[in-house]
């Protein structure tokens, strides 16, 4: 393994690339829905051309709602409350048997 490498090291490497295909996700203030985008970046810096490949707003259920709320307003937060939504509608990982495409 090469001396130089570290856990940041894919990431500077993939900011070099001369293609690049980004996610963005937000919520706005009142936390009604999630805006999802992927981007095509091109060069770097000022140079840099994009190009918007998907956009989706995807709502969010009134319980997860509060809880994106909750946390936005919270003076103080642990960690582990953001990997752990305290909500029934939190989304749930797929196995990846339920992520295959029906053949």
């Amino acid at each position: 393994m090469n001396a130089n490498r570290d856990a940041l090291t894919p990431v500077r490497e993939y900011r070099a690339k001369p293609d690049r295909l980004v996610t963005g996700l937000m919520t706005g203030t009142s936390a009604d829905a999630v805006d999802t985008v992927l981007v095509r970046l091109k060069g770097e810096g000022l140079a840099a051309t994009h190009e918007v490949l998907a956009e989706r707003e995807s709502p969010l259920d009134d319980d997860l709602r509060a809880e994106v709320l909750a946390v936005a307003a919270a003076k103080t937060l642990e960690p582990e409350r953001l990997m752990r939504p305290r909500c029934s509608s939190a989304p749930r990982r797929r196995s990846p048997s339920a992520r295959a495409s029906p053949s």
